[in-house]
């Protein structure tokens, strides 16, 4: 958690658990004395984890604000609909780019890209077939809802977060950034490993490989102070020399 003038960012750990497999995701609660903002909302599954998390900080739903979408991807928009529910006066900011996929209109990035893997599976054993299709079955339950404010690169929202277009991860991938605390909450633009090194999300999912580059490049020139991951945490201390060397090995593995 970190906090300046009233202003207070904390990094919320989720624990998921499917079968066999644990993850740890982190959504942000961004705290000024006039705006509760959540960044990414988790699974379904991890809602009680959060409420539980907002519950701790003192705050009830009812204050909730406004609710800001990095982008479509099942670990972070699977609870939306619930946590809308909850907090019916919070407003939903999402990229233009993101909302149509967001609000049910057309099939999401991750959801096409499953459907065409699963084609391609045809000849796999049957227990990846199996979890194929049971993600594909997770994507299409998603319980869509409307986006009621759209953003672009620097869009100012609440006063507090200014997006900032990161795509690559997803065509609309957005992350957020407090000037005010030099924090970036990258969502999955960028991870951090076990070993506080740095690296594009899941890059064999990845969209868009050298959009999601260019997109690291792009928030290395910001002053970070803490970097906030969806998929790692936090991470302060030595974070332009974290962006470097990820840059380098990218320029240097892929992009020779």
């Amino acid at each position: 958690m970190s906090s300046s003038n009233m202003l207070t960012v904390t990094s919320v750990p989720l624990t998921f658990t499917q079968g066999n497999h644990t993850e740890i995701i982190h959504p942000t609660i961004v705290q000024t004395s006039k705006s509760l903002i959540l960044v990414d909302v988790g699974y379904t599954a991890t809602l009680p984890q959060l409420l539980s998390a907002l519950r701790q900080m003192k705050v009830q739903r009812e204050q909730l604000t406004a609710i800001c979408i990095t982008h479509d991807d099942i670990d972070h928009i699977e609870a939306l609909a619930a946590v809308a529910n909850l907090a019916p006066q919070a407003a939903i900011y999402a990229h233009t780019l993101e909302i149509p996929a967001l609000q049910g209109d057309v099939p999401s990035e991750r959801l096409i890209q499953a459907r065409t893997n699963l084609q391609a599976l045809k000849h796999a054993d049957a227990a990846t077939q199996q979890w194929a299709a049971s993600f594909i079955a997770a994507q299409e339950a998603i319980e869509r809802v409307p986006i009621t404010h759209a953003v672009a690169d620097k869009t100012i929202i609440e006063n507090t977060l200014m997006a900032i277009a990161t795509p690559g991860h997803t065509k609309g991938h957005t992350s957020y950034y407090i000037q005010a605390t030099e924090t970036l909450i990258a969502g999955d633009a960028i991870v951090i490993n076990a070993d506080s090194t740095l690296d594009i999300a899941n890059p064999q999912f990845t969209l868009n490989i050298a959009a999601a580059f260019n997109s690291v490049r792009k928030l290395a020139m910001l002053p970070i102070q803490q970097l906030i991951c969806y998929h790692g945490g936090i991470l302060k201390g030595n974070i332009a020399a974290a962006f470097e060397a990820l840059i380098q090995k990218y320029t240097h593995e892929i992009f020779k």
